[in-house]
């Protein structure tokens, strides 16, 4: 299994991993939402399908970190972190909730 590069770290969660995944399927969350909303998925997930989810500050286990409240913000973000995890990753589909 590779490891989330760099700063996509810090916003990743993995919640299912898979030591030779064939794809890697990364969620966002409903505004609010946190990972917890998509824990279950891993039941029906082949074994070959690896799970992220996008862990924002001010959410879930992160909920005592200041919240990112601006939408240009937050855009920015997801699109770096997706920009830098498509470097190394390139079989991913992008769920958002």
């Amino acid at each position: 299994m590779e490891q989330i590069p760099g700063k996509a770290k810090a916003l990743l969660s993995v919640v299912k991993s898979s030591l030779e995944p064939s794809y890697r399927l990364i969620c966002f969350p409903r505004g609010g939402g946190s990972v917890q909303s998509f824990r279950n998925w891993t039941d029906y997930l082949p074994d070959d399908v690896e799970l992220i989810c996008l862990d924002l500050p001010g959410r879930g286990k992160r909920s005592a970190e200041a919240a990112i409240r601006n939408a240009g913000a937050m855009l920015a973000a997801r699109t770096a972190l997706c920009c830098e995890f498509t470097k190394l990753h390139r079989e991913m589909l992008k769920i958002a909730h």
